[in-house]
């Protein structure tokens, strides 16, 4: 399931597996949750990819 964090998604989670997202999407926020370990604590705006 894809999700948005307001900023570089880069900074708060790190992706194991990911086959989907560009890296241009992930500095645009977006976290493809089911791969995505959190570094930290933040939250995430519910979206879909096509809405982009």
């Amino acid at each position: 399931m894809y999700r948005r964090y307001d900023g570089d998604a880069t900074e708060v989670v790190s992706h194991d597996g990911n086959d989907f997202l560009t890296d241009d999407q992930f500095e645009d926020g977006w976290v493809l949750t089911c791969v995505a370990s959190p570094e930290d604590d933040f939250e995430l705006e519910v979206a879909h990819l096509a809405d982009e």
